[in-house]
């Protein structure tokens, strides 16, 4: 069995009032349609044994970044 990390970074900022409610609303249904648009590509990755890395891509939707773990290795052992 293959142990898979996701690691997730937030980088939103607070705004007050109706417009921070808003700018919330808006972000998190963007965050929806990234997990779904990328689901698929996380499963498959996942079950390759890769490392899967969300982050916040251009325009505010989420990105994401697959490695290999044997990379991490490989580089330190340079």
């Amino acid at each position: 069995m293959t142990t898979t990390t996701i690691t997730t970074t937030n980088t939103a900022s607070r705004v007050p009032g109706v417009l921070g409610r808003v700018s919330g609303w808006i972000g998190s249904r963007q965050r929806e349609l990234s997990d779904r648009v990328h689901a698929e590509g996380d499963a498959f990755c996942a079950c390759a044994g890769l490392t899967v890395t969300k982050n916040t891509g251009r325009y505010g939707f989420g990105a994401r970044t697959y490695r290999h773990p044997g990379f991490d290795r490989a580089g330190r052992e340079a």
